[in-house]
């Protein structure tokens, strides 16, 4: 029998949670080796990926788009760190063909290109070529050559304020206009992304993919905290990512389950018919949350792992 087409667009959703559940257990159990118990830690990175309520209420019930553009970006940076550059920017250009939040994976992206020169920065060019390759039906159908990049131009700007429902630092300043403080706050992320890349390229450390993975977590929702219009889906890729860290690091436990109360309140609120709760809290909440992890990440580049020796195993 015919299914509905609203269950055929929740399949397509839940099999990239299952695509971004894959790409964080490969990341996990290549993080467990050294522990000897690789298999232990990719279960339970599987698992917490699959059963976390964010992807269940996201793609399940809502039948959003987050688990495409996320699941691809991280695929995007695993084969990068794999050294697969072609295969990883393929996948970066089809994530963000797929919504323009999917950038949010480039920081770290740029970040690991500096530290390692494993790949050409040439290789980036690949992501616009992908980007219009998607967008070939849509040209052959009538539309502009340029139909991928004016929709993205067009974005920007289209809400007039900087506050857009998800809970940061732009919660505080609702009626902040975007002509106004819009680019003072691209400016301010960039700036705080780059200032985080130099001091990583010119540690001393040794990175392993356990330290990516926490990198992840702050890059991603550093754009979260600072851009404005941000929408309560958009630091997904923290949400699904930092609960897998917290298997590696127990002081990153309570964290995790903060943010994902947090952003599961605002679905909630804003789809499931909860009690409201104030988005100063929830924003003070996550402020507190990303300046943990900024110490965290800031403080472990030069005390060469001695701030995270709290791993569970």
């Amino acid at each position: 029998m015919p299914v509905e087409p609203i269950i055929s667009i929740k399949m397509v959703s839940i099999l990239f949670d299952y695509l971004e559940a894959f790409v964080i257990m490969w990341m996990a159990m290549e993080a467990g080796e050294e522990k000897g118990n690789k298999y232990f830690y990719g279960i339970c990175a599987f698992s917490l990926v699959i059963c976390n309520p964010l992807a269940i209420v996201n793609s399940g019930y809502l039948a959003q788009s987050e688990s495409i553009w996320a699941g691809l970006a991280m695929l995007g940076f695993w084969y990068i760190y794999q050294e697969k550059p072609v295969r990883g920017m393929w996948a970066l250009g089809f994530a963000i063909a797929m919504k323009l939040q999917a950038v949010f994976i480039l920081p770290i992206v740029l970040i690991y290109y500096f530290y390692k020169k494993k790949f050409s920065i040439l290789h980036l060019l690949w992501i616009p070529v992908v980007i219009q390759v998607v967008c070939i039906p849509a040209i052959i159908g009538g539309c502009d050559f340029d139909v991928a990049y004016r929709s993205y131009t067009h974005l920007m700007g289209e809400y007039p304020f900087m506050y857009y429902y998800y809970p940061n630092i732009w919660t505080f300043f609702q009626g902040a206009p975007y002509y106004i403080f819009g680019k003072w706050a691209m400016a301010l992320t960039f700036a705080v992304l780059l200032m985080f890349a130099v001091l990583f390229v010119h540690s001393d450390r040794k990175y392993t993919i356990k330290d990516y993975m926490e990198y992840i977590v702050w890059t991603t929702m550093t754009c979260a905290m600072f851009l404005p219009c941000m929408h309560e889906r958009y630091n997904y890729i923290a949400e699904m990512v930092l609960p897998v860290c917290a298997v590696f690091h127990r002081k990153l436990r309570l964290p995790a389950l903060a943010l994902v109360l947090i952003s599961l309140q605002c679905y909630g609120q804003g789809f499931l018919v909860w009690n409201r709760v104030s988005p100063y809290a929830l924003a003070a909440g996550n402020l507190l949350l990303y300046f943990y992890l900024t110490w965290r990440c800031f403080y472990g580049l030069y005390d060469r792992g001695e701030a995270v020796k709290e791993e569970i195993c």
